[in-house]
């Protein structure tokens, strides 16, 4: 592998690494949350959040302490200007309501069982995977609306990530068959781009139905030790992607 490659992808494991403590571990079924469907549809991103912040409130009260105070106007139009983008309003509502997460008094984790980011991280992030380099690493395999040229595009804002090399991240520079906005997972250990979401209220609108399913449950290592992680079933385990049917399509 080129040096410049090897640089490219040392930096965004490394990124990962410095960005959260989060570990993974084999998953258990207790601690799961019931069905709820008594609940009025939600249209906005605040919405989903008051629903999010609900359900924590029942099921995982240190994880919903983890989330940060809101991001300021300042520093939101900050990471626009770090990002050269005009970040979809969605996106910014997102940050109005926390501006990511921290892991003071408990390790843990939420979306798919993923850190959520702060601005200052998601800078970071994208600082570490806008480096200068000769030739472009292609994206192996990718859903359709996708651009496939550079498994690194810059224009790939990250939101979340598991520590390692996979994150969430908003595809702000999609192809002719996509949306700008859309929600993207980025597997950088297997060059593969996943589509989960056409924008970002989709993606919390599913973030907040997959939790009154049942499909998250608390990680039973963790709470041997006194934290509260977040984990998923493997039928929304994307992380987990290559052992599940659902993306057999993206697999060699």
């Amino acid at each position: 592998m080129p040096e410049s490659k090897m640089t490219r992808r040392h930096a965004i494991c490394m990124a990962g690494a410095l960005l959260s403590a989060a570990c993974t571990s084999d998953k258990g079924d207790d601690q799961v949350a019931g069905n709820d469907q008594s609940h009025p549809p939600v249209n906005t991103v605040t919405e989903a959040w008051h629903r999010i912040h609900d359900w924590l409130s029942a099921h995982a009260p240190k994880i919903l302490a983890n989330l940060n105070p809101p991001a300021t106007a300042q520093e939101i139009q900050e990471a626009e200007q770090v990002f050269a983008l005009e970040m979809p309003e969605q996106w910014k509502e997102l940050y109005r309501t926390h501006n990511g997460m921290d892991s003071e008094g408990n390790l843990g984790s939420l979306f798919y069982g993923m850190q959520f980011l702060t601005l200052q991280e998601a800078i970071r992030e994208f600082k570490n995977n806008n480096v200068p380099v000769d030739n472009l690493e292609p994206v192996r395999a990718a859903d359709s609306g996708i651009r496939r040229e550079d498994i690194f595009n810059p224009k790939w804002i990250a939101f979340a990530h598991d520590g390692g090399e996979t994150l969430l991240r908003v595809d702000m520079d999609p192809a002719p068959t996509g949306t700008a906005g859309q929600v993207i997972f980025t597997d950088h250990a297997d060059d593969t781009v996943i589509l989960l979401n056409q924008n970002l209220l989709q993606f919390m609108k599913q973030f907040v139905d997959d939790l009154a399913a049942g499909r998250y449950f608390l990680n039973q290592e963790a709470l041997a030790e006194g934290d509260e992680f977040l984990d998923c079933k493997p039928e929304i385990d994307v992380i987990n992607w290559s052992f599940s049917s659902r993306w057999e399509h993206l697999k060699d």
